[in-house]
């Protein structure tokens, strides 16, 4: 019996395996599918487990409940190429563009396999907000507690998941400060440029973020637009104009600029 009673393209098959992930992530060993468009044992394995956490018979086939909250989770909180052709037309950017500082900054997705927002959390930026709140003497003070999330130093990262461990110890410091301290979703806006891109503050930006990712998308789209020297540099195709004004003035470091050309040829 096939695991599908409808023809899925392998993109559609990455979003079922995307959600299966969220699904089972609180699960037992969870261990997240490699989101590939190829539904193998491991991917089988997941829809059982999914099937079983929804109270229905284990058959590997995706139909019933699993198959209902599986499609919900792709159409409410998911993008689809429409979707982002539509929103890059909206704000005037060109599409290929779009799709390459998704790729570079996120991988094309949004989420991580629990669900949460794809983040980075900047010690650094964390030590200015610090040292603005509170003084720099108590930034200095913390830095020396914790200088793995709060640093004039840049780095410390962990990654996926672990990112949101360090932002939970950050706010347990200061909860505002450490939501501004981190880059949210597909194009991993800063929070502190919540007002900028039309947010009553941080909170709701990161409120936004965790809705879908067409939100994370307009997000990105808005902070582009109302940078003007960052829209040329996008239209004009300066790679690493774009780079600079988006990820500083180290982008060299990580070939930011290299890898936004080569994945705006892909699309292109």
């Amino acid at each position: 019996m096939s695991v599908f009673k409808e023809n899925y393209s392998r993109d559609f098959i990455r979003k079922i395996q995307r959600a299966l992930n969220e699904i089972c992530y609180n699960t037992t060993n969870f261990k997240a599918l490699v989101t590939d468009g190829i539904f193998g044992n491991l991917s089988i394995t997941m829809l059982k487990t999914a099937q079983h956490i929804l109270n229905e018979p284990q058959t590997g086939v995706f139909e019933g409940n699993v198959s209902q909250q599986v499609l919900k989770l792709i159409q409410n909180k998911y993008i689809d190429e429409q979707q982002l052709r539509e929103l890059s037309t909206e704000y005037g950017i060109e599409f290929p563009m779009t799709m390459a500082i998704f790729e570079v900054e996120s991988k094309g997705a949004g989420f991580l396999p629990s669900g949460r927002p794809i983040i980075l959390f900047e010690r650094h930026i964390f030590y200015r907000q610090v040292r603005d709140f509170a003084g720099i003497n108590r930034a200095n003070e913390l830095m020396k507690l914790r200088p793995d999330i709060i640093n004039t130093a840049t780095g410390g990262y962990k990654g996926g998941e672990a990112e949101w461990d360090r932002l939970r110890d950050a706010r347990n410091l200061y909860n505002i400060q450490a939501l501004r301290s981190a880059s949210w979703g597909l194009g991993q806006v800063m929070g502190f440029h919540a007002e900028r891109i039309g947010f009553r503050d941080v909170t709701f930006m990161v409120n936004s973020a965790a809705v879908s990712e067409r939100q994370q998308a307009g997000m990105m789209l808005q902070f582009c637009k109302t940078d003007p020297a960052l829209l040329h540099a996008i239209r004009i195709k300066d790679f690493p104009g774009i780079a600079k004004i988006y990820n500083g003035s180290n982008y060299a470091i990580n070939k930011y600029d290299e890898k936004l050309r080569d994945s705006y040829k892909k699309y292109a």
